[in-house]
């Protein structure tokens, strides 16, 4: 996935709450600028890994890019970040949006422990991909795609290169 640039509501707290509060202020930012039927998808941002971060201090970003030539009212225009380029294991979810975490744990817990030389990478945030607007389509049909972030096994060794003494003169 290519780097991109986009818009974005933050909130922090469990994801199954964080989720839902930064999409209803995205949403809710969207209407304001009148800017719905411009928008084909959105992005979700999951940054923090539950194992390791309390609940409570996990991040979520809800985003979206902009439309080309969309200029905001300096005093209602959202922060602007770029989501992250890289390697993705990739997997299309269908059905309720509610049930996308199963899908996380497929991909992630599964398939992705199964694979000898690829590791998820905890340097950069899960994405999630939404193709459909919930308000628009019935829970049985939403499409996302879950996206965990993956590296090699060996990217983070380095080179051992044979070191030689100098002579001194």
């Amino acid at each position: 996935m290519r780097p991109k640039q986009v818009v974005f509501v933050r909130s922090i707290g469990p994801y199954g709450i964080s989720s839902r509060t930064a999409w209803k202020g995205m949403f809710a930012w969207i209407a304001r600028q009148n800017i719905r039927q411009q928008i084909d998808c959105g992005y979700g941002l999951a940054h923090d890994f539950p194992g390791s971060t309390p609940a409570e201090d996990c991040r979520y970003d809800a985003c979206i890019a902009l439309p080309e030539g969309f200029v905001s009212p300096r005093d209602d225009m959202l922060p602007v970040q770029t989501l992250p380029g890289g390697a993705f294991a990739r997997m299309r979810h269908v059905g309720s949006y509610q049930t996308v975490r199963s899908s996380v744990a497929l991909v992630r817990d599964r398939w992705l422990a199964k694979q000898s030389n690829l590791l998820a990478d905890r340097r950069r945030p899960l994405l999630t991909v939404y193709f459909d607007n919930p308000g628009e389509y019935s829970n049985e049909s939403l499409r996302c795609d879950v996206c965990i972030p993956v590296r090699t096994s060996h990217e983070d060794a380095f080179k051992r290169t044979k070191f030689t003494e100098a002579k001194v003169a």
